[in-house]
């Protein structure tokens, strides 16, 4: 069988994944971030599936996996990216000042990230290369996929750090499916990125221990999927949030009115902005 190599707690995660999609799609309002997210999950359970057909006898009729996994990361990156933004505008979209604002900072997060990559990653390929003799050219483009994967993940974890403590320190509400959602990308995410950055930064771990690693980041997906699972139904689209800090009545009117103004400007400076450049 071509699952045969898949460990037991990748079996749960692959049909935990499923019961994940269907519950997402069952929701009433299918906003941008669940169909988003159903993309990701659906494509990250092909990927496993496909990983384990190629350990078996049909490896011979299928593309090199390497080649397979530098594709599927590119697939990743964007789907992570795009994730981050469907949230952010799912969050704000009663402040729009402030949601235009966020994406653009967003943007310079991301940008300036592929830029340091950019100047880092000539420095750490070469000394990664220096492990092998005679790299192939598959072997190259692996190496510059593992540096670039441990940048782009960094980016897209540190954004979704900033828009938690946003969402944490100031009172805003939302929809109590969003707020399970974006409190689990944190581990879900987070665990994921831990896991490339243990690697890249500890390269003598032996096979044993990231094998152990694996396996922890595989229990704690599971344990994000449970609580998605349970937490996320169709009451929790109209009940709604605010999540974090516990402010006094008089302290959560003074933050609100500062959103509210804070909004108001952002939009007047789109507004002038835009009448400079008609």
């Amino acid at each position: 069988m071509a699952l045969n190599q898949l460990s037991a707690p990748q079996y749960i995660t692959l049909v935990l994944a499923v019961l994940l999609i269907v519950r997402l799609l069952s929701l009433q309002r299918r906003r941008k971030v669940y169909r988003v997210f159903v993309i990701l999950l659906t494509f990250e359970s092909i990927e496993s599936i496909y990983a384990a057909i190629t350990y078996t006898s049909l490896v011979r009729y299928l593309p090199d996996y390497r080649s397979t996994w530098i594709g599927g990361r590119l697939v990743y990156w964007v789907l992570s990216f795009w994730i981050v933004y469907a949230l952010l505008a799912e969050m704000l979209t009663t402040l729009p000042g402030i949601s235009r604002f966020s994406k653009w900072a967003l943007n310079s997060l991301f940008v300036l990230s592929i830029v340091g990559a950019l100047l880092t990653a000539p420095a750490e390929y070469a000394r990664a290369l220096q492990t092998s003799a005679a790299p192939s050219p598959i072997d190259r483009a692996l190496t510059m996929t593992f540096v670039l994967e441990r940048t782009f993940s960094m980016a897209a974890i540190l954004a979704l750090l900033f828009i938690l403590a946003f969402i944490v320190w100031f009172p805003v509400k939302m929809p109590r499916n969003l707020a399970v959602l974006s409190a689990g990308f944190i581990g879900y995410f987070g665990a994921k990125t831990g896991l490339v950055l243990l690697r890249d930064y500890w390269p003598n771990l032996t096979t044993k221990e990231i094998t152990l690693l694996s396996l922890t980041v595989t229990y704690i997906v599971i344990a994000c999927f449970a609580s998605w699972i349970l937490l996320i139904n169709r009451r929790g689209e109209v009940s709604e949030v605010r999540l974090g800090h516990g402010w006094e009545q008089s302290e959560q009117t003074r933050l609100i009115g500062q959103l509210d103004d804070m909004n108001a400007a952002l939009l007047r400076v789109a507004r002038r902005r835009g009448s400079v450049t008609q």
